[in-house]
């Protein structure tokens, strides 16, 4: 196994746990320092010293941290790094295969824990966005994994915040129980097509007016629009979200799909509208 702990908060704690599981381990940027060099957020495309350095060992998988180690991303045994949102697709199945129950993550997490719930006889709740949202809906209903599609993961049996060595563990336990390679678990989730755009306003008035308008958006085949964070605006296996930032004069448009160009026609659209 190789460690990205991009000098924060993981490499006191991930590099023991990954020992005391058996692993034979590699570390690069392990030392708690909070000198990064990376950007910290762990994403596929920040992290090509990990994706190098799995292939030059020859290892199993790789893993990468943000710098408070609650959030994690994959890069399988040929070095390829994983969409954050696998991180929790994966733990999911790893839970759902032993206990169906119920899962929760928010509205912009991608639907292959879905899809993965579906074949165990699981149900996905749906929250604002919101690490404290999902973590209060998984006590309300006793749910048996949760997260974000940020590549944070929460395991009820430990506590209900994300963490990011709980979910190593419990991705390499799914892993080796397979007998299998990484690369060949993904290829049995459904693969879908994902994009993230958003739309900047000079003032929080402006963006108020913009979000408003577009509560009368009209898609065609819609089944479903919830509106408990923004919009979401769903199809059978597509959806498309539209939210205020927190943080920021912004507004989100997360989307995903299987046909990649139908996603863009709809993205464009939203944001000409706006």
């Amino acid at each position: 196994v190789v460690l990205d702990c991009v000098n924060g908060a993981g490499g006191v704690m991930s590099p023991k746990l990954l020992e005391k599981l058996g692993c034979e381990v590699v570390t690069i940027n392990e030392e708690p320092h909070g000198k990064f060099p990376r950007t910290p957020e762990p994403r596929p495309e920040f992290l090509n010293e990990l994706s190098q350095k799995v292939k030059e060992s020859k290892a199993d998988i790789g893993f990468a941290h943000d710098p408070d180690v609650d959030r994690l991303v994959v890069v399988d045994e040929n070095g390829r790094a994983l969409s954050e949102e696998y991180t929790l697709a994966l733990s999911s199945w790893s839970v759902f295969e032993n206990k169906s129950g119920i899962g929760v993550c928010n509205l912009s997490t991608s639907r292959m824990i879905e899809d993965i719930a579906d074949k165990y006889n699981s149900k996905i709740i749906r929250t604002p966005v919101g690490e404290v949202n999902v973590a209060e809906k998984m006590i309300e209903t006793n749910a048996v994994i949760g997260g974000e599609g940020n590549g944070g993961v929460i395991i009820p049996e430990i506590h209900y915040t994300r963490d990011a060595p709980a979910a190593i563990a419990k991705i390499l336990e799914f892993v080796a129980k397979k007998e299998s390679t990484l690369s060949r678990l993904i290829s049995e989730i459904p693969s879908y097509e994902m994009i993230k755009d958003k739309i900047k306003f000079e003032t929080l008035e402006k963006r108020a007016e913009i979000m408003k308008k577009m509560n009368n958006l009209k898609f065609e085949g819609v089944i479903n629009v919830n509106k408990k964070d923004g919009i979401r605006f769903e199809w059978e296996k597509s959806w498309l979200h539209i939210r205020p930032s927190g943080t920021e004069p912004i507004i989100r448009i997360i989307g995903e799909a299987m046909d990649e160009r139908w996603l863009r026609e709809k993205v464009n659209y939203i944001k000409n509208y706006a």
